[in-house]
């Protein structure tokens, strides 16, 4: 039976934050011994203390199996905390798991999924998760996934883009062994599957609409008028920027794949379109959107109330840096519709820059603005 224990610290000192994280995490476990945690610290703590802080973590819990990185916020349960040096420590009883750190990685991600095999010898089981945390600034997460897809099919993928320290890069770790330019990967293998929840929390604006001429990443014509007159159109506020505010959602296509939200990221007044961060196909779906507190609310408190049951050991939310306090108005709402949903289960959130989710047909998703909620059953 999996067993889960949470403690977190905001202390300012290295040794105290440790100590403080580490011995509420191990109190919940009642003496059982740990196999796999993750040891999660806010960016604010900088780059310079974090070697010794995960290091003085790992000795003190001694579990085999430890990754973490640096994230802009946590929801411990009803409590969030970001811009401030924070640090979170979950441990885990009662399953097998593997961690594995890859770096330097850019220009090969595809190639993590292949480390993650190999330390698994091949022997892949169907109910395995694969928690990822990636340098969001050096590496990409769309080879990252593409490497998944082909050497991983059909594994639970969940993960995060780590968050840089002030004027620095991102930092992810292994163990005591703290990475850069790197992706850490714990491979959880519980008896049962993991059951995954995506959430956006932007409501949509006007209908879905059909992509009638492209460019690359250009979106040139949506159901046979320029794409800019349909965008000026659902505009939330007028003389506002185009790219401000509004999301494009792009929809998945298959019953079992969630949409995802884009960034606008250009305008071509002459050819009359605008450009999203990645290709998007003649015949592709697409709707406008923008955060929505009230909707996230509704969203996030509907998704939680069909995860919840008895006998979940663990909650892990993996959301947007954009979400917590900025989109649901108080600090501690996002946790605190989630822990009314889930009782007393260990509840740890992460907020980084983007979000991994599984997909149909083994394929993961990049999502933006969004939520991840993973639970394990005991």
């Amino acid at each position: 039976m999996i067993a889960a224990g949470l403690g977190y610290s905001t202390r300012m000192q290295v040794a105290a934050s440790a100590e403080e994280a580490a011995d509420r995490a191990m109190a919940s476990l009642g003496g059982r011994e740990p196999a796999a945690a993750l040891v999660m610290a806010t960016a604010a703590w900088g780059a310079g203390k974090l070697s010794e802080l995960i290091g003085d973590v790992a000795r003190r819990i001694d579990c085999p199996a430890l990754a973490g990185a640096t994230v802009d916020g946590m929801l411990i349960g009803r409590f969030e905390v970001s811009r401030v040096p924070a640090l979170a420590v979950l441990v885990l009883a009662g399953v097998e798991a593997e961690a594995v750190l890859c770096e330097p990685l850019p220009g090969d991600e595809a190639g993590v999924a292949g480390a993650v095999a190999a330390r698994l010898r091949g022997a892949v089981r169907a109910h395995d998760l694969v928690v990822a945390f990636a340098d969001a600034l050096a590496l990409s997460p769309q080879r990252l996934l593409a490497g998944f897809a082909r050497d991983l099919p059909g594994l639970a993928l969940v993960g995060l883009g780590a968050s840089e320290p002030a004027g620095d890069e991102p930092r992810v770790w292994v163990g005591d062994e703290i990475g850069r330019r790197a992706c850490a990967t714990l491979v959880v293998r519980p008896l049962q599957a993991p059951r995954i929840h995506v959430t956006t929390g932007c409501r949509t604006r006007g209908r879905e609409r059909r992509v009638t001429r492209s460019s690359g990443s250009w979106v040139l014509g949506l159901d046979g008028r320029r794409a800019l007159e349909v965008l000026r159109a659902v505009q939330p506020v007028e003389g506002r920027p185009l790219t401000r505010e509004l999301l494009v959602c792009l929809a998945g296509g298959e019953p079992d794949r969630p949409p995802v939200l884009r960034n606008i990221v250009g305008v071509d007044e002459r050819r009359g379109g605008f450009a999203l961060p990645e290709p998007v196909p003649v015949d592709a779906r697409i709707a406008f959107s923008i955060p929505d507190p009230a909707f996230a609310r509704r969203d996030l408190r509907e998704q939680a109330a069909a995860a919840a049951r008895p006998g979940t050991a663990l909650a892990l939310h993996l959301s947007c840096q954009t979400r917590g306090a900025t989109l649901f108005g108080a600090p501690g709402a996002e946790g605190g519709i989630l822990a009314d949903a889930l009782g007393d289960v260990p509840l740890l959130g992460l907020m980084g820059a983007y979000q991994l989710a599984p997909a149909g047909r083994g394929v993961g998703q990049l999502h933006t603005y969004s939520g991840v909620l993973t639970l394990l059953d005991q």
